[in-house]
């Protein structure tokens, strides 16, 4: 194996280690994410409001169009779907990070 060849194998030990720090770096973040963006799944705001409106119709005779109700729920689980979706920006780095390191393992792999 030449000087040059061992050199590179030293390079690529010493980026895929930093690699390894910023996955892990990520896979933390991604796990904060996760725990921040789960609390829109107990956010239940809109079912009061739409709670207090129906007893607020009904005390004055009248009723709460449910076309109008489940529009308001569809909402709410869109927004969920919304809040979920900001994580991928963490599973994408995750992802590309460990391509990298499969890549620079792989290319060690041939010498």
């Amino acid at each position: 194996m030449k000087f040059s060849e061992i050199q590179k194998l030293h390079e690529n030990k010493e980026v895929i280690n930093k690699l390894e720090d910023k996955k892990f770096d990520l896979e933390m973040a991604l796990s904060s994410a996760r725990e921040i963006t789960k609390t829109i799944k107990y956010a239940d705001m809109h079912v009061e409001i739409v709670s207090k409106l129906g007893t607020l119709a009904e005390e004055n005779g009248l009723e709460l169009d449910s076309y109008d109700e489940n529009a308001v729920f569809k909402a709410k689980n869109k927004l969920e779907s919304a809040i979920y979706q900001l994580e991928e920006v963490f599973e994408d780095a995750i992802r590309d990070v460990s391509n990298k390191i499969d890549e620079l393992e792989m290319e060690m792999e041939g010498y």
